[in-house]
Parts: C-alpha cells; structure tokens; sequence
C-alpha cells in the first residue's frame, strides 16, 4: 500500500487531523515553530500506535472466532454427507437443520475473512502511516538540533563582536600608537624642563646661601 493510500485510509478511519498535520507547511527556519510541530506530532504518533494495537486485537479476536466455526463448518458437512449418502432418503430431513446451521456459520465466516483483511489492511496502512510520521519527527528533531547549534554558534559570534567592538572603542578612547608616543615625549619634554627648572633655583639658592655666609656681621652695641 503506498503512503498517499495509507493517509486516504487514515482519513477514512476518522484521523483526517493527522493526515492534515503531516502535509502542513512549516516555517522550518523557527526553532518555536519546529519545537511546537514535534509537540504536536507525539499525541498523533501515540494515536496511531494505539490504532495499530486495536487493530491487532481486532484480527486476533476475528482469528479466534473463526477457528472454532471453520471447525464447526466441516463438521456440519461431515455429518450432512453422511445422512445424505447413507442410501435412506427418510434420513435426508436430518440434514435440513445442520444445513441451514452451515449456511450460517459460512455467511459467519465471510463476515469473519472480510474483517480480518479489512483490519489487515487498515493495520498496514497505521504502520506505514506511522513509520511516515516517526521519519517526519527525526527529521524535525535533526532540523531542531541544527537550529539550535546555528543560533548558539551566532549568538557566540555576536557576543565575540560585540566584545571586539568594545576592545576597539577603548583602543580608539586610548590613541594610535603614535598618539602614545607623542604623550610619552611630551611627559619625557616636561620632565627634562623640570629637571631644568629644579638646577636653576638649587644653584640661585646656592648662591644666596654664599652671598649670607660672605656677608660682614654688624652687632648693634648700645
């Protein structure tokens, strides 16, 4: 049975939400879109298991009343050959009741084989149902998956960008390399005039100290 005779059967049985949410159209590239599919594809998977067990249930109890009427039916015929065939046609009216007691248990056992291959193919028709939608989950669950590295690797990516911006603005706040080396020249410039500065009054105030210690000492005598 192909796919598309197994979801026209799906949809037959009463399951024509399945059938629709296996043809719907997803937005593949939105990781809630996919995540919120895979939530709804469990309850349908999980029916159609459930579908399949009663299906089996179905044909067992159709197999377990076959069994005993198919022994039945060849009993019957049995007995009615022989009264039949015994070369008294008095007995003949014998036959009558288990012939029409066959006729049922065969009506009985047509109904039987029809279930059974109705269930039959309606099980097939689950499985292959069933395994379309457990492909369609793995399929979902890898594209998920997938979603998910991708936005973690880009999220990663803008964070190391954002971070190498940061570096670069304070690089930027901070000067070149040769507006370093300019405000280092500038502070060695200011240290040497300094250091200018600090001899010239050392030796200005040297030389007062020279002028006070060479000066004659007036003692006021009254």
């Amino acid at each position: 049975m192909s796919l598309k005779l197994a979801l026209d059967k799906i949809r037959i049985i009463g399951m024509s939400n399945l059938h629709s949410l296996l043809d719907k159209v997803l937005d593949l590239d939105s990781p809630s879109t996919v995540q919120q599919y895979l939530r709804d594809l469990e309850p349908a998977i999980g029916k159609l298991e459930t579908s399949i067990d009663e299906a089996i249930g179905s044909e067992r109890s159709y197999n377990k009343e076959t069994a005993p009427n198919t022994e039945r039916m060849r009993e019957l015929e049995k007995a009615i050959g022989i009264i039949l065939h015994d070369d008294n046609p008095s007995n003949d009216a014998a036959a009558v009741p288990k012939a029409k007691e066959l006729k049922a248990i065969r009506e009985r056992l047509a109904t039987l084989k029809g279930l059974t291959e109705t269930s039959v193919e309606t099980r097939a028709g689950l499985q292959q149902a069933l395994s379309a939608f457990e492909s369609r989950k793995e399929e979902m669950e890898t594209r998920l998956e997938r979603l998910r590295s991708t936005d973690a690797t880009a999220k990663a990516q803008e964070e190391a960008a954002a971070a190498l911006k940061t570096a670069r603005t304070l690089l930027d706040n901070t000067g070149s390399g040769a507006n370093v080396d300019s405000a280092l020249q500038r502070a060695e410039k200011r240290q040497t005039t300094a250091g200018v500065t600090l001899e010239r009054e050392l030796a200005k105030t040297a030389a007062a100290a020279k002028d006070l210690h060479a000066a004659p000492v007036q003692q006021d005598f009254k």
